[in-house]
């Protein structure tokens, strides 16, 4: 009976230490055509550091998020951007990171925002196409690393017509979606353990 118990526990830990790996190694791939025209960021977006306010300046309690370096830091009174933007860490040792703002939120001085400057470049493409992509050789600075307007212009992105770029998006977002239920199998998972181990205990706990 140890035996079967055991073999069920370690056949449910099978199944979270697997979820646990795709959660962990998933990365958005898009597969480059050799037709699709080649642009600079500096061509394409318009490429900017906003305003950074002070840590007095934050409201704990305020109605915005404001987004820094490595995403959601606090919230604030004022909003400096009215849509979702795409973010690229620019200082620090996460330098390159990508992140995503939320509508209505405020966006430090110390992330990069990347917006296209028109309709040629859809915004999750290009969050998704960054994400896959390696910043390193934009970055500066062995110190504090960081990333510059100067230095993230010339790198060089394909363009694929908008079309295509929509359904690279929701290839995307039909992977992510698989990938996400992975965290809702852990918890199950875990809660099997759980009841496995006090069905363990509750047959072994002596007779009052």
């Amino acid at each position: 009976m140890q035996k079967e118990i055991v073999a069920e526990i370690e056949g449910y830990q099978k199944v979270i230490n697997g979820a646990r790996a795709v959660l962990d190694h998933y990365r958005p791939h898009i597969p480059i055509h050799p037709d699709w025209p080649m642009v600079t960021l500096g061509e394409i977006c318009d490429l900017y550091q906003p305003k950074t306010i002070t840590q007095q300046d934050l409201v704990e309690d305020g109605p915005y998020l404001v987004f820094g370096a490595n995403g959601v830091i606090s919230r604030y009174n004022q909003y400096n951007h009215e849509e979702v933007e795409v973010l690229i860490t620019c200082r620090g040792a996460t330098c390159g990171t990508i992140n995503k703002s939320e509508p209505k939120s405020w966006v430090t001085g110390n992330a990069m925002v990347a917006k296209p400057k028109d309709e040629r470049l859809s915004k999750e493409f290009l969050f998704s196409l960054l994400k896959g992509s390696d910043l390193g050789p934009t970055i500066s600075g062995s110190a504090q690393p960081q990333i510059t307007r100067q230095g993230l212009a010339p790198f060089t992105i394909p363009l694929p017509p908008i079309e295509t770029q929509q359904q690279i998006v929701a290839e995307i977002a039909a992977e992510q979606a698989l990938v996400a239920a992975n965290r809702e199998l852990i918890t199950r998972f875990e809660h099997k353990i759980q009841a496995t181990l006090a069905r363990i205990w509750g047959e072994e706990a002596p007779e009052a």
